[in-house]
């Protein structure tokens, strides 16, 4: 199996493993400063979305390890770089692969690498990759995968919302690209989210997510235009963006891009009007505005004046 980023290998195809052997259990004890040693030196220190997993048995290549051993292959999308070898980048799609040793009786202490959730976010301490034609793989052991919103032992816990840092690393109409804050567009947006249509409604799902419904107008399908995952720098709570354009228009009326608002566990905090577009040649309309504040977003219609609230820590 080789790894790949998104522009190598199609998204979405997890390519197939054949296991015969995993790596032995750990059996020696080790203290924070070996894991801390360990993810300093990570050639690739990223943040994902898990996007696919699979496990099979394997064969291991000795009987020291008593329980049985599994093979771990995972797709994941790239949504915050914070450091990499191999060139990823925001909207990349990469390929995992591990074994997965459950402790035998005995060593209760040992800790095997967890097996990803899927749809489940993690900084992720990784090796290998497209240099040395591998899959990527754990650099940290147990501690390679970390969901850092989770209590420990509790890694299905939804994580908190609100309230957000830093307005300056959110989008706005009138600040479409904000210094330091990641934007995915076209091809990098293509791999990332689709446009889904169900039964004649219209939803986008965001790294194979459950679909987020979307607004249509006229005879035209949603365009997604942008997206824009947390910044490096932003909190845990901080709010993601898709800007998505609702369909067509018959000129002289204006196309209309609107905006999701979803919190940390993926849910949909509000659609909210982005910009009205006239056709080319035409003067273009006022923008709305967006004030970002620590527990809302307000958004003022310029045509109507007339604001909408979106709470971001999810109460109504």
């Amino acid at each position: 199996m080789s790894a790949s980023a998104a522009d190598a290998t199609p998204a979405g195809v997890l390519q197939q493993v054949s296991a015969t052997t995993v790596a032995h259990a750990v059996t020696s004890p080790m203290t924070a400063e070996d894991y801390q040693q360990m993810q300093d030196s990570a050639p690739e220190v990223v943040v994902i979305r898990v996007t696919n997993v699979k496990t099979e048995v394997g064969t291991p290549a000795d009987k020291s390890v008593n329980t049985a051993p599994l093979m771990v292959t995972a797709q994941a999308a790239v949504i915050r770089v914070i450091r990499t070898a191999t060139n990823l980048k925001t909207g990349s799609v990469i390929y995992l692969l591990y074994g997965h040793v459950p402790p035998s009786p005995g060593q209760s202490s040992f800790a095997p690498i967890p097996i990803l959730n899927n749809n489940a976010e993690y900084t992720a301490y990784l090796a290998g990759g497209p240099a040395d034609k591998n899959p990527y793989r754990p650099a940290a052991r147990d501690q390679s995968f970390v969901d850092d919103a989770a209590p420990a032992n509790h890694p299905g816990t939804a994580k908190p919302t609100g309230p957000i840092a830093d307005p300056a690393l959110l989008p706005s109409p009138d600040n479409p690209t904000p210094t330091g804050v990641p934007r995915l567009t076209r091809t990098n947006l293509a791999q990332f989210a689709k446009a889904i249509n169900t039964s004649g409604h219209w939803g986008v799902s965001i790294a194979n997510a459950d679909p987020l419904p979307l607004q249509t107008s006229g005879q035209g399908a949603p365009t997604l235009l942008a997206y824009y995952p947390a910044s490096i720098r932003a909190p845990d709570t901080q709010p993601k963006v898709l800007v998505y354009q609702t369909g067509d228009a018959t000129p002289p009326t204006p196309t209309m891009e609107r905006a999701l608002i979803i919190d940390n566990n993926g849910r949909l905090l509000g659609d909210v009007l982005w910009a009205l577009r006239n056709p080319v040649g035409q003067t273009p309309p006022p923008l709305p505005i967006w004030h970002w504040l620590s527990y809302k977003l307000e958004v003022e219609d310029p045509g109507t004046h007339v604001a909408q609230a979106i709470l971001l820590d999810g109460s109504h």
